[in-house]
């Protein structure tokens, strides 16, 4: 369309106070359909002393409305450095890491604004069993339209692909590549 935009700053007291070296932020990008409205989303992670996430805030760019809002804390743990929101349905998708290796998905609702979460249950349909294991990561995206995960082994050498062929129903993750 060869139209941009330059995004206004957004203030925040719990922000502003932050430097630098104190958070790490991730965003995301999509539409919201209902609403006729494309949306920026901005997740601002504290670190604690030792770096780990403490806290964070979701902040919400509307172009519509010119104007960024806070909606609060994210909702599930904290994504991980990097990760921008995968755009599934109409919701920012982010894959988290908790201790042990177990992985979630939680979700932002660009419509509604609000959060939710998705079952991760590869293990249950034959998975890899390779969480916890050194030179383990992962990735969220999308594969024909639905949201998948890719699981890479640089360890012992080997990549998969799995998708969920229906969206929200945790047993419809499917291996589709295994290399």
């Amino acid at each position: 369309t060869r139209k941009f935009k330059k995004l206004p700053s957004f203030s925040s007291p719990t922000v502003d106070l932050l430097k630098e070296e104190d958070y790490y932020q991730v965003c995301g990008f999509g539409y919201d359909k209902d609403r006729d409205d494309y949306k920026v989303v901005k997740v601002v992670c504290s670190l604690d002393e030792d770096y780990r996430p403490s806290g964070s805030e979701v902040i919400v760019y509307s172009v519509k409305t010119e104007s960024w809002k806070s909606i609060g804390e994210f909702q599930g743990g904290f994504p991980s450095v990097g990760d921008c929101g995968c755009l599934v349905n109409g919701r920012l998708h982010w894959e988290l890491h908790n201790a042990g290796w177990d992985f979630n998905v939680v979700f932002l609702d660009l419509a509604t604004e609000t959060f939710g979460s998705l079952d991760l249950a590869l293990k249950t349909n034959g998975g890899t069993g390779i969480s916890g294991r050194n030179g383990f990561r992962s990735d969220l995206g999308t594969f024909g339209g639905s949201l998948c995960f890719v699981c890479k082994n640089y360890r012992d050498h080997f990549v998969e692909l799995w998708v969920m062929k229906e969206y929200g129903v945790g047993e419809s993750w499917t291996k589709v590549l295994s290399v």
